[in-house]
């Protein structure tokens, strides 16, 4: 059994630190990004540094593989995308593997839209986790091919009753996915919602 180690991203956890709440438009850290730019980045910088320092810790603790949660990257304006989320990934990343860190790293640059395809090949994740809105097919095509992909079901899809039709959606997943470096997953967690016998069905 592995054991994961994780940690939030520098801009999912600024956008906490600024807000002091969740947020259904972060529009605190948004104006902020805009109007304080420099000061803006300057925390990213230092995020960077004490997400490091936790995810090697994880990893020295006996972690098998890292994984980095952007779940506000969505957040991001499109023109901040690189210096607010690939570039802070990347950088964790040279940190790590400079402090002889070589586990894999797990990106999740939640709901990003079309940025996964730069996000896969210059944050210098070994793979890449996709949210249930993300086309498999497009997937496959666009994403590096020599990352990892995890993912995608809905995790809604293990609240209702157990039926056919989560059954033909975990095999459509696992047939688009055959060729692939995959590591079957739902899309963004678990929620309390989810029925037990739901999950037993998709194992």
């Amino acid at each position: 059994i592995g054991l994961i180690g994780f940690a939030g991203a520098p801009w999912t956890l600024a956008c906490y630190m600024i807000e002091g709440k969740g947020s259904k438009d972060f529009i605190n850290t948004r104006k902020a990004l805009w109007s304080s730019h420099k000061w803006f980045m300057e925390l990213i910088k230092t995020l960077i540094v004490h997400i490091a320092d936790k995810l090697e810790m994880q990893a020295k603790a006996g972690a098998d593989i890292l994984m980095i949660f952007d779940s506000w990257s969505h957040m991001i304006p499109n023109n901040f995308f690189n210096e607010c989320s690939i570039r802070p990934t990347a950088e964790i990343i040279d940190i790590l593997r400079s402090r002889n860190i070589s586990v894999p790293v797990i990106g999740f640059p939640f709901k990003a839209g079309a940025s996964i395809v730069k996000y896969s090949f210059e944050s210098k994740v070994d793979c890449i986790a996709l949210d249930w809105s993300v086309d498999l097919t497009w997937a496959i095509k666009n994403i590096n091919k020599d990352v990892a992909i995890q993912g995608n079901l809905d995790p809604a899809s293990l609240i209702p009753l157990p039926s056919d039709f989560l059954r033909k959606n975990v095999l459509t997943i696992l047939d688009i996915m055959k060729d692939r470096k995959f590591i079957f997953n739902v899309g963004h967690g678990l929620t309390p919602e989810c029925k037990i016998n739901n999950v037993k069905k998709v194992i």
